[in-house]
């Protein structure tokens, strides 16, 4: 599923992303890129909005200077969902985590933007699901631990509110 944002958007995702970048005085975000802290954070951000809003949800526009509880995003029907969302689209995308400890909400969300103003949502998992299909994986910044994208499920189906997990198909209410 994809979403362009439009200008508003694009103003609240930076607003928002702005506020978690200047709070942070602790400590600057690990980066392995050329990108500012406040790049990332605004990718984080607009994956997180697109999520939420495909969702029905509220974003997290909380700020803390210890950064946030590394648990969840987005709270959807009583459950926890965290979003990793990706710089660019191409090729198959990776959902990861640094540890597999890392991924402690119910559900993980995997968007990637294509520019500054599109954002896909390709898939989601459990977190069951992902830990027993995680592979370590080292792209030369140390191992992180993921799935490919043809691991997830498709984001639609997290929408219409039906889980598929293990073959069955249940609801995700409640």
């Amino acid at each position: 599923m994809r979403r362009n944002l439009r200008a508003t958007d694009l103003i609240v995702c930076a607003l928002l992303a702005e506020r978690r970048n200047v709070t942070k005085t602790v400590a600057s975000n690990r980066r392995v890129h050329d990108e500012s802290d406040f790049a990332t954070h605004l990718v984080g951000v607009m994956g997180e909005y697109v999520v939420a809003g495909f969702l029905g949800a509220r974003v997290d526009d909380s700020v803390s200077l210890t950064g946030d509880d590394k648990i969840t995003d987005l709270r959807v029907n009583g459950r926890t969902v965290q979003v990793k969302t990706r710089k660019v689209l191409h090729g198959e995308t990776w959902l990861y985590f640094n540890r597999r400890e890392d991924f402690k909400a119910d559900i993980a969300v995997l968007a990637a933007t294509e520019n500054l103003t599109t954002v896909h949502v390709i898939g989601w998992i459990t977190r069951e699901e992902f830990l027993e299909k995680a592979e370590e994986v080292d792209w030369g910044y140390g191992p992180r631990h993921g799935v490919r994208q043809s691991a997830l499920l498709p984001f639609a189906a997290l929408v219409q509110g039906e889980e598929r997990v293990h073959g069955s198909v249940s609801s995700v209410e409640g």
